[in-house]
């Protein structure tokens, strides 16, 4: 995959510095972040990397280990909770653990652990996702991985799961997403098992026609029924003909009606799609979920978001208590004494229908 030269930082780090410039470890840190390999082992595998690759921030990745893949000291954090709120690392691995001398690792994906459990031999860890790793080598950000991304002990002593030092000037927050982005998949473009893959990026859901974005909050976005939003996915594709690598957008049921855009192909390089949709109306909450994966014959990430759709709980009160204050100003204005003013008579009416057409307005 030929997505032309490398960007600083994306090469592999070097054994010799640099005159003048200083070690990025030169000084200690009491910084730790989990170091979480995901092996080219099984197909299932990689799709997961590649989803890690395009969900947007915010999305909670599941992740699920045996327990022996996981260091004893951080399966005990495991068992009790204590992971909760730690930093981690995703990392693809390449290669097979039985041949240590053969491995490599890239880094994609800064996350935080929102819930870890256990059941029997096997540990569930929901990873909300932070900023990407913009190809930096694992190198640059602790001083426990070798040049190929690999630490000791770790996937050569078959662990996948460990706890590093984390040097306190990496950069684990970047608000720059699409240029970190370009530059972690453009490194996964490299591996072996990932060349003639595409790659897609999930980058916002706004309101159609408004600049700001929505938040997606705990792997959701909240939207309103009746309401028209559209979806900003990025891609990067190896191959000049844009019918070579094809995704198709999907939701669970019939509440979301796509306006355009059911299937999409990459253009050459860097590519920008905007997908605009609709909530239909319907009860007043539900849930569907998005996904946007590749069709048949493509290799890529597939993206799973949940919407929950709510109707906003102020407008919903109004629908309710409009009505009956627009009454009461109408019955009131009936029975007033026969020399109130004519002005106050009329604000009332006027008060009282204008109630009511909101109302009306907001029942819709």
């Amino acid at each position: 995959m030929d997505l032309g030269r490398l960007p600083q930082g994306a090469q592999l780090c070097s054994s010799k510095r640099k005159r003048g410039r200083p070690s990025v470890f030169d000084h200690a840190s009491s910084h730790s972040a989990l170091l979480i390999y995901t092996s080219s082992a099984r197909t299932q595998y990689v799709r997961h990397v590649l989803a890690a690759s395009g969900m947007p921030r915010g999305s909670i990745i599941r992740n699920r280990y045996d327990r022996r893949w996981v260091h004893p000291s951080v399966w005990s954090d495991w068992e009790s909770g204590g992971l909760i709120g730690e930093r981690v690392v995703i990392c693809y691995l390449e290669g097979e653990e039985t041949r240590p001398t053969g491995l490599v690792a890239a880094p994609v994906r800064w996350g935080t652990v929102r819930t870890c459990k256990t059941y029997g031999q096997y540990g569930i860890l929901d990873v909300e996702l932070d900023s990407m790793t913009g190809g930096r080598p694992l190198c640059e950000t602790t001083a426990s991985a070798s040049r190929s991304g690999i630490v000791d002990p770790g996937p050569a002593q078959g662990m996948l799961v460990v706890r590093v030092s984390v040097h306190p000037r990496a950069k684990m927050d970047v608000n720059d997403d699409l240029t970190e982005w370009q530059r972690s998949v453009t490194q996964l473009a490299q591996l072996r098992t990932l060349r003639g893959a595409s790659f897609i990026y999930l980058h916002t859901v706004h309101g159609k026609g408004r600049t700001r974005e929505l938040d997606l909050v705990e792997g959701t976005y909240f939207v309103r029924p009746r309401t028209f939003y559209e979806i900003v996915v990025y891609g990067i594709s190896p191959d000049i003909r844009s019918d070579s690598h094809r995704y198709k957008v999907q939701f669970d049921d019939n509440i979301v009606e796509l306006l355009d855009h059911i299937e999409f192909g990459l253009g050459y390089r860097f590519d920008l799609i905007r997908i605009p949709l609709r909530i239909k109306g319907g009860q007043a909450s539900y849930s569907t979920r998005l996904r946007v994966g590749p069709i048949t014959g493509t290799m890529g990430p597939e993206i799973e978001i949940r919407l929950e759709v709510h109707d906003r709980p102020i407008y919903r009160g109004l629908s309710f208590i409009a009505p009956g204050a627009a009454a009461a100003l109408a019955a009131s204005a009936g029975v007033l004494p026969p020399n109130t003013p004519l002005w106050i008579r009329v604000s009332m009416v006027v008060t009282g229908s204008a109630g009511l057409a909101i109302a009306n307005r907001l029942r819709r």
